[in-house]
């Protein structure tokens, strides 16, 4: 079976559904069934027809096909089920509507058997609630515990600075290379030797630039160059236009490690 949440396949079967009083008449109990898993569990249209929740398209001879019950039998237990409530049909030219009474009942989430509504209904009414349904439910509920997590604290002890981190790993994971657990470990390492201001400044400035790596300035007290991107004598646009290995690793595109003869950058 699928696990498609469009579909709503499974049902559940409350245990006093053995109470009810067509329970141990095996083919009214089969169709019955049968009917309740055929349903459409959401408005659906056939042939121009709008065919609501909890009524299906069939026929006489399809019912026999699908559940192995004769003709005569599957128009026998229709008259039982008819005779205490629990479905209607109508008639068309080349095919039946049948409905499911109280299909909503049956079917709704996290609903409990109560009082019966009328004499002969109140045996399955309420007794089925689909898993389906209900487990769209606690989907929604770990959706919701999911996005109510706590951002990860990689500087505890600098919001603004932890902030623009993950703005960071934000844009890595924009530009379809998101940082591995490794690198991101590597990078915190890093910016933990340098000045918050410094730290800061260099992950906007990459944000900005649209840069894959982080290249901060070092503090030497000395003005910085206008133009310059933080390594001496070369400026932003002599980056852009350089495409050595070098050039590549400034503007972000290849991480440190992916070629020789720099050291430890």
């Amino acid at each position: 079976m699928t696990d498609n949440k469009a579909c709503g396949d499974y049902i559940k079967i409350h245990r006093k559904f053995m109470d009810w009083e067509w329970y141990k008449n095996i083919n009214v109990t089969k169709l019955f069934l049968h009917m309740v898993l055929k349903a459409n569990w959401k408005d659906g249209r056939f042939q121009g027809q709008e065919i609501k929740r909890g009524s299906f398209v069939s026929s006489l001879q399809n019912l026999s096909n699908e559940t192995s019950l004769t003709v005569n039998e599957i128009r026998t237990a229709i008259k039982h089920l008819k005779s205490t409530g629990e479905i209607t049909s109508k008639a068309h030219s080349k095919y039946s509507v049948f409905t499911v009474i109280n299909y909503d009942d049956y079917q709704g989430v996290n609903t409990q058997v109560h009082k019966q509504r009328t004499s002969r209904s109140q045996p399955v009414n309420k007794l089925l609630t689909t898993i389906e349904e209900k487990k769209e439910g606690e989907e929604g509920k770990k959706e919701r515990k999911k996005n109510s997590k706590a951002p990860e604290s990689y500087f505890p002890d600098n919001d603004l600075l932890n902030k623009t981190f993950l703005e960071f790993i934000e844009h890595r994971k924009a530009m379809k290379k998101p940082m591995t657990d490794i690198a991101i470990g590597r990078m915190v390492k890093k910016l933990n030797g340098y000045s918050e201001g410094v730290a800061i400044a260099s992950l906007e400035k990459s944000i900005e630039n649209g840069w894959q790596g982080v290249f901060p300035e070092k503090e030497t007290g000395a003005p910085r160059k206008e133009g310059t991107n933080g390594r001496t004598g070369t400026n932003d646009t002599e980056i852009e236009r350089d495409d050595s290995a070098y050039g590549r690793w400034m503007r972000g595109e290849i991480e440190t490690g992916e070629f020789e003869g720099f050291g430890d950058l």
